[in-house]
């Protein structure tokens, strides 16, 4: 009985360290991942809100804070205590967070973070808080701190702290709540070296157990052996009863015997012949029964050598596990986040349980056996478009190494772990500050870009279309104070182009919503119609379009307000008769460019106030002009231009075109350029003359060659009807 209870006592005791070396496993997994040292409770909320409320983003302040320096750090995390632990979850998360912790009884606390960042105020915060030797970046984390341990102040001994509504001395004194108290010593959590010491602690600490577990089972294993040996084991007993029945037995035979009749020999004879039969027929079964060992011997034989056999390849197997064995111990020497002897035993579980299958065992090594090296090759895919995607300073600069003859995976292992551990060190970095703070910044982006979308996209080209039809009726009406002869002119808006008219009525509708109290949200659920949607998305699809150039052109066309629209000039005679520019003469004699310099008077008109009240500039500035019209068109033009709109007016063309219209003009200024010699300095020499017009004398002049033009031409053409008449007569 003894000894069954110590058995039982050293199962239990076996079971408990294995238990407690799991739990250590774990721990060491999840500091060597970079986690902090949580308690029970903190451990168990994180894997399930984790499972549960993956979107809330939970974290522990203890991760988010780096102490300044270790001097005041026992005493800070001593009177922060269970504080350290505490969840920092998304603002949005928190009610549904604490819901779900109370839902299974845990007894973690959430942050009231989007509280914290309304209320916290570091101007409030004293010189000497004890937050100013703690570190953090995350804006929940920091306003925590500042609302609940701002007022903490440092104190430097009892005497001051007796006076001091909240205080901490470097010793681990504490004052608050009209209270003072001594803050227990805490096992460091809060930075970084604290996660490496925990880690060193941890892993010695699984040592330890490992060793204690190893001396158990050995303790455990002797004390099997000798409840067998006590199995084996017979009480010894000294019946005499069997002997004096044997002797009795014998005295019966020997009475027998002194009675014996020979009479009954030839029964005995019979019996003998009876006998003798029956010792034949088992001489029968024996030669039987030795052909039988015989083929029993062979099957001996060939099963010995079948053990045989297996015995030699079971060393060679026994080598290889040695080797793997080793190997698999390289290897969580690598990976500080592996235990050995943890995954030794739940090796030795999966097999005690015999809930394998071998062909499927085999299935499974086979395809694991092939994943390292594919896997391998996407990491180094991955890091390099990573590295050339990111800023040099966010690169990682932990190779791979190329390794032509690598026997197996090994050598790559280590290095991959490391770069894993700079991964998950990045990634939490993000997520505990960068992800924050980008989240924050890319919703400002997000209302930036749908203001700018909104207001000077949309609304702007919608009143710059707007701002072209005012523009257009104000010609209008100076087109109606200026009239050439019988002829006035108007501009005609009326039509659309169909594709711009899709655009205007979008802009339009977003007009009307930016109008409104509410914020706009054009990417959410607006009152947009299917049709506006779709042209929103064509123009979203423009603004992120890959190929910048060409959605830069398309969307520059698209805030041209000029073509949104088809344009007409129509002339309107005194007669009644009205025809469109488009569609009038054939363009010679300048018959199109007249109107085209009519509505460039209106254009100068109305940008010069030239009919409005006060000071205005009359002058009217033209390159290349008239170079398509006729000249009494030309010269009409120019007198409408000066005497009947008053203007100044400058025109500039070539001087073979200028002698007929030099009436016309004041003066003259004739631009020539020369070439000169080639003397290294200059190519060419521009000279300007100038020459003042005497206009009756030119007019009277040019009137005296035009009749003397006709006189000649009707000369010539009298010359001719006299030839062809006496042609005609001979």
């Amino acid at each position: 009985m003894a000894v069954a209870a110590e058995s039982e006592s050293l199962g239990q005791r076996v079971e408990a360290a294995k238990k407690e070396r799991g739990e250590l496993a774990d721990r060491k997994q999840r500091l060597a991942a970079g986690a902090g040292n949580y308690n029970r409770d903190t451990v168990l909320a994180l894997e399930r809100i984790r499972e549960r409320l993956p979107d809330a983003g939970v974290q522990v302040l203890c991760d988010l804070v780096e102490p300044v320096s270790e001097e005041w750090q026992g005493a800070i995390e001593g009177y922060m205590d269970g504080a350290r632990f505490n969840l920092i979850v998304k603002p949005d998360w928190e009610a549904r967070t604490i819901d779900f912790l109370q839902s299974w009884g845990a007894r973690s606390k959430v942050v009231q973070g989007k509280r914290c960042l309304e209320r916290a105020d570091q101007s409030r915060v004293p010189g000497t808080s004890i937050i100013h030797e703690l570190r953090t970046d995350h804006p929940i984390a920091r306003a925590y701190l500042i609302e609940q341990f701002g007022s903490v102040v440092k104190v430097a001994d009892s005497e001051e702290l007796r006076r001091t509504p909240r205080g901490l001395t470097k010793d681990g004194k504490g004052s608050g709540a009209m209270t003072m108290f001594i803050c227990e010593r805490r096992d460091f959590v809060l930075g970084r070296k604290a996660r490496e010491r925990a880690l060193q602690r941890t892993t010695e600490m699984l040592e330890a157990a490992d060793k204690d577990i190893g001396e158990l089972e050995s303790s455990q294993g002797t004390l099997k052996g000798f409840r067998e040996l006590l199995t084996t084991l017979k009480e010894p007993t000294f019946d005499a009863q069997p002997l004096a029945q044997h002797g009795g037995d014998l005295d019966a035979t020997r009475r027998s015997l002194s009675q014996l009749d020979l009479t009954e020999v030839e029964q005995l004879r019979a019996e003998l012949a009876r006998l003798e039969e029956l010792i034949r027929v088992h001489e029968l079964a024996i030669e039987a029964a030795k052909e039988t060992v015989t083929l029993a011997k062979q099957r001996i034989t060939t099963a010995e050598g079948v053990i045989e056999r297996i015995n030699g390849g079971r060393d060679a197997r026994l080598q290889e596990r040695e080797n793997q064995i080793r190997r698999l111990k390289y290897l969580c020497e690598a990976n500080s986040e592996k235990t050995y002897t943890v995954m030794a035993q739940e090796v030795d579980d999966l097999i005690a349980s015999q809930t394998y299958e071998v062909p499927a065992v085999q299935t499974r090594l086979s395809h694991l056996r092939a994943q390292p090296e594919k896997l391998l090759g996407d990491v180094r895919e991955m890091l390099a478009e990573y590295n050339a995607a990111v800023r040099s300073d966010e690169r990682f600069q932990s190779a791979l190494p190329h390794l032509t003859d690598a026997p197996s995976f090994d050598p790559y292992y280590g290095p991959l772990v490391l770069l894993g551990r700079s991964v998950s060190m990045l990634h939490n970095e993000l997520e505990s500050i960068g992800l924050y703070n980008n989240r924050a910044k890319v919703e400002e982006a997000e209302r930036s870009f749908h203001d700018v979308f909104t207001k000077q996209f949309c609304v702007e080209i919608k009143s710059k279309v707007d701002e072209g039809v005012r523009m257009l009726r104000q010609l209008n009406i100076e087109l109606e104070k200026l009239k050439f002869g019988t002829d006035r002119f108007n501009i005609d808006w009326s039509k659309w182009e169909p594709e711009f008219q899709e655009y205007y009525g979008f802009f339009s509708a977003v007009a009307e919503l930016a109008d409104s109290p509410e914020a706009v949200d054009l990417f959410g659920e607006t009152e947009l119609s299917p049709k506006h949607i779709e042209v929103r998305d064509r123009l979203v699809k423009l603004l992120l379009d890959q190929d910048q150039d060409r959605a830069g052109r398309e969307l520059l066309r698209i805030a041209d307000y000029r073509n949104y629209r088809r344009y007409e000039i129509w002339n309107d005679s005194d007669s009644g008769g009205r025809i469109a520019l488009s569609t009038w003469g054939t363009g010679s004699g300048g018959q199109l460019e007249t109107p085209a310099y009519i509505v460039r008077a209106a254009v100068v008109t109305n940008r010069l106030r030239l009919f409005d009240k006060g000071a205005s500039l009359k002058l009217l500035v033209s390159d290349e002009s008239f170079s398509r019209m006729d000249e009494p068109r030309a010269r009409a033009v120019l007198r409408y231009l000066r005497d009947s709109m008053g203007l100044q007016l400058v025109s500039a063309m070539p001087t073979k075109h200028a002698g007929a219209l030099r009436p016309e003009f004041d003066r003259e200024f004739s631009f020539s350029r020369m070439n000169v010699p080639d003397n290294g300095e200059i190519d060419f020499v521009s000279e300007c003359d100038e020459r003042i017009f005497k206009k009756d004398r030119m007019r009277e002049v040019w009137e005296a060659q035009r009749q003397e033009v006709r006189e000649q031409a009707k000369l010539l053409f009298e010359a001719a009807e006299l030839e062809e008449v006496t042609g005609a007569a001979k």
